[in-house]
């Protein structure tokens, strides 16, 4: 289940300046095959969702890779014309989310899901958590293909919202150079991964410290490594004593001893390796 508390809004563009008055922000969510929306906020750029408000939403997980898919509206009177007002939109991935934690995280807002179009048109404020039966279940449905789901709505201006809250004010899912060239971007942006990946297989295969362990060393009486008189002062006595002792700090491989631990484990015995992928519950 997700646990999730709609808590505000900061920074949002008004878009009610032809009658000199702010906002009537709602948030439309969108989880798999639900879809809710809080109460109106009247005449306010910075809203807040009472707790005795319709705020709160308990909702099913089917997979664990569905998006939480929410929006952020003016509210218009409804018209054969007229619409919502569309602010700004957030995908979140609840698979970055922790289980049993709560979260209270901002997010930005924006208007469409292009990598070059990311701009910010204000923030929103929510309360999260997941909950899992058992993290064996967790694993398990996660090799599973998520299945398809459909929403359905009884008006048109719901429909609206509701596909705002999905794809933003562009298609994402149109074939036109515009996306075409936003997804180009987003793969040229992913090209810092493979510096990364390769730092850490050289980290690996090499044996390089990189973890600082800091731990006393005894030394002869008075003299440090370099050959120089430890002192320090006695407070007690108010004399200054030569110290016995320094300090040695050395960075250990863990990473390289971990990946040769694992190593010789699969060597002696294969039937090992679902333990290094998954983690059952007892």
């Amino acid at each position: 289940k997700v646990y999730l508390e709609i808590l505000g809004c900061d920074g949002l563009p008004n878009f009610d300046k032809s009658t000199r008055s702010a906002d009537d922000c709602f948030a439309c969510i969108i989880f798999e095959d639900t879809i809710v929306n809080t109460e109106i906020v009247p005449d306010c750029n910075s809203p807040r969702w009472m707790p005795w408000t319709q705020r709160a939403f308990i909702l099913n997980i089917e997979h664990p890779a569905s998006q939480l898919l929410l929006g952020i509206f003016d509210h218009d009177r409804e018209t054969a014309i007229s619409t919502h007002d569309a602010i700004g939109r957030v995908a979140i991935d609840v698979t970055n989310l922790s289980p049993q934690t709560e979260y209270t995280i901002t997010y930005n807002l924006q208007t469409s899901g292009h990598v070059d179009s990311c701009k910010s048109v204000g923030t929103v404020t929510l309360r999260l958590r997941t909950q899992w039966w058992s993290v064996r279940q967790l694993y398990t449905k996660a090799l599973t293909f998520p299945a398809k789901n459909y929403v359905n709505t009884c008006k048109k201006h719901d429909f609206r919202t509701a596909h705002f809250a999905v794809v933003g004010k562009e298609n994402i899912y149109s074939l036109d150079l515009d996306v075409i060239k936003s997804y180009m971007n987003e793969l040229k942006s992913l090209e810092n991964i493979f510096y990364y990946i390769n730092e850490a297989a050289t980290t690996v295969f090499f044996w390089r410290g990189h973890y600082e362990v800091t731990f006393p060393a005894p030394w002869k009486r008075g003299y440090t490594r370099d050959n120089r008189a430890c002192v320090h002062d006695d407070i007690e006595s108010g004399t200054r004593k030569r110290a016995d002792t320094s300090t040695i700090t050395m960075k250990l491989p863990l990473h390289s001893m971990a990946a040769f631990l694992g190593g010789i484990t699969l060597a002696s015995n294969l039937n090992y390796l679902p333990a290094f992928f998954f983690l059952w519950d007892n």
